[in-house]
């Protein structure tokens, strides 16, 4: 399988260049998928840092990474040494205090921030105060309407200017004349395509590790065995260990050294970007968050109703997605896991009590009110405690994900 990825040349006023910004590619068609912006930005580093390098895709020059805000509060910058690349806010959320102490956090862990793009509609005056550089995309934000905010920024003597979508001559004098430091655009240099070959995990493997990222304590033993079975998890494991960010005071022998060496923490958000990166492929995240939500939701009701099943039941809501993900049919999917026979029968529609619960969780989800009392007079269960069930699966999934719980109106 291949894996591609664009790079744009940032230049200087007297066109030399200074850096690339990298931009997420998943094809030949040297344009933007349609992809969920974490999702692209997981993908994106797992490739480049993991596979090809950072420092070799953009031939030892700094690079430039597009972060959504969730990306920011999932620290994902903190997977990349601060040395080597700049972290890019992107600027689509109206800005608020989480974000901020985000960056700020970022910021005195010296990473070097940059706003992108821009835009007069919000107080970016807090965020300002923490980045190095503020990018303005001239495409939508015309430079003679924002000569005041320009003026006003060039007077903090840490903040470099950049402006972006520069597709004339024109444009670049323009902004050479209002004291812009660096340029990008089509009149400059279009993107250069990079294709390489990905090494690929096992869908198998990847989604075992999953079942093991979303428990409270990691089991270095399983998850050593899970990753050892697959080269490719096993190299982009060293590359991650051998990327700056951590002193290397000693030979890793082991993949359970490794990840021991690493810590609950960094190696929770290893995988978690492995898990997210081969997901990714033209899957919405929802369906993810989703499986999670089911998991938790399941393994509540299943501990009021029948302590015993907890953790298969748990395991049905987690895979209970799996077809939808895989665009395969369950019955496949469930040969290929070494699944117990109730658990398998419950995801293939077989009745047993982790399919009853399973079926409570799919009408509470659906909004199915009759089927939804049917179900709870089947399980002995008070119909009232449904919505704190539910709200306690969702609050488990924000926090597993570092998701916030405001979002996007439709």
């Amino acid at each position: 399988m291949k894996i591609y990825t664009a790079r744009q040349a940032v230049l200087n006023h007297k066109k030399r260049l200074v850096a690339y910004e990298l931009l997420f590619r998943n094809s030949r068609a040297n344009s933007f998928p349609t992809v969920d912006s974490v999702i692209a930005t997981s993908k994106l580093i797992a490739d480049s840092q993991f596979i090809i390098g950072l420092r070799r895709l953009t031939s030892g020059k700094k690079a430039l990474i597009k972060f959504p805000h969730l990306g920011i509060l999932q620290k994902q910058p903190e997977l990349l040494p601060s040395n080597d690349f700049i972290v890019e806010l992107m600027t689509d959320f109206v800005p608020n205090q989480e974000v901020y102490e985000a960056c700020r956090s970022l910021f005195h862990k010296n990473y070097v921030l940059a706003l992108d793009p821009y835009t007069p509609d919000f107080d970016w005056q807090p965020y300002c105060n923490l980045c190095r550089l503020v990018k303005f995309d001239i495409s939508r934000t015309p430079l003679n309407t924002v000569i005041a905010d320009i003026n006003k920024l060039k007077q903090q003597k840490n903040i470099k200017l950049m402006a972006t979508k520069i597709e004339t001559h024109e444009d670049f004098e323009l902004a050479k004349q209002l004291g812009f430091d660096y340029f990008q655009g089509y009149f400059l240099c279009r993107p250069q395509l990079i294709e390489q070959q990905d090494m690929v995990s096992h869908s198998q493997t990847v989604v075992l590790l999953y079942t093991e990222l979303v428990k409270e304590e990691l089991n270095y033993d399983k998850i050593a065995n899970l990753v050892e079975q697959d080269a490719a998890l096993c190299y982009k494991l060293l590359r991650f260990i051998n990327s700056g960010l951590f002193p290397t005071r000693e030979e890793i022998n082991s993949i359970k050294q490794g990840l021991i060496y690493l810590g609950d923490q960094n190696a929770k958000r290893f995988l978690n970007l492995v898990v997210t990166a081969h997901f990714a492929k033209d899957k919405p995240h929802e369906l993810i968050r989703m499986s999670t939500i089911r998991a938790k939701f399941c393994d509540v009701i299943a501990q009021k109703i029948a302590p015993s099943l907890k953790s298969k039941s748990f395991l049905v809501g987690l895979f209970s997605l799996l077809d939808a993900i895989f665009d395969r049919s369950m019955d496949v999917i469930i040969k290929q896991l070494p699944l117990g026979k109730d658990i398998s029968d419950a995801l293939i529609g077989q009745e047993n009590l982790n399919r009853n619960i399973l079926e409570l969780v799919l009408s509470y989800e659906s909004g199915n009110w009759q089927k939804i009392e049917s179900q709870c007079n089947k399980l002995k269960l008070d119909q009232a405690d449904l919505p704190a069930f539910y709200y306690e699966a969702i609050k488990w999934s924000d926090i597993l994900y570092n998701c916030t719980q405001q979002e996007d109106p439709l």
